[in-house]
């Protein structure tokens, strides 16, 4: 691991937590408990969104893989949802974090929102930032896709699949998708 910076007036606890090697789950998500309120208190108006009438869902699930998956929806709470959006993180982000704002907002106009941490990446199980195989990625996408869809919501509503992935696995991932409907 490289050098330690220290920031002005954390305390030697978040320090710990800042300097703590992120490779494995478990310092990932020591480390988002720790950091989740001042996230949340962040000067953005996606962030101060009223978000009374969503339901929220934080949960973990073993994929086919063996491998523990976070995922996260935001639902309307008061209304049946008027579409649903699977929402797919770039390769340095996690679903807890940039899609948070976005994801309340759609929500919060009434459609429904999934979004999952993909192995390796924020609070999945797997190596942090270690892709082995796009492959698998892209069948853990479509995996967690399939059950999100077939879970929550009639089967007639519309699923849109958003990518805020570099592209990397966009094409083969649509395509997947798009055979499934």
């Amino acid at each position: 691991m490289g050098k330690s910076v220290k920031f002005e007036g954390i305390s030697e606890e978040l320090q710990k937590i800042i300097d703590a090697n992120m490779d494995k789950v478990g310092a990932r998500r020591h480390a988002r408990d720790a950091f989740k309120d001042i996230q949340l208190s962040i000067d953005h108006c996606l962030f101060k969104m009223p978000h009374a009438r969503l339901k929220m869902k934080e949960s973990y699930e073993v994929n086919s893989r063996g491998l523990e998956i976070f995922s996260k929806s935001w639902l309307p709470e008061t209304i049946p949802p008027k579409a649903m959006v699977y929402f797919c993180h770039g390769y340095g982000d996690t679903c807890t974090f940039f899609v948070e704002g976005i994801a309340r907002k759609l929500a919060s106009s009434g459609y429904g929102v999934f979004a999952m941490d993909y192995p390796g990446f924020g609070l999945s199980e797997g190596l942090h930032g270690y892709i082995p195989s796009f492959d698998k990625l892209v069948d853990d996408v479509i995996e967690h896709y399939s059950k999100a869809k077939g879970s929550t919501c009639p089967s007639e509503l519309i699923y849109h699949l958003f990518h805020l992935m570099d592209s990397f696995d966009r094409s083969e991932t649509l395509v997947k998708c798009r055979s499934q409907n």
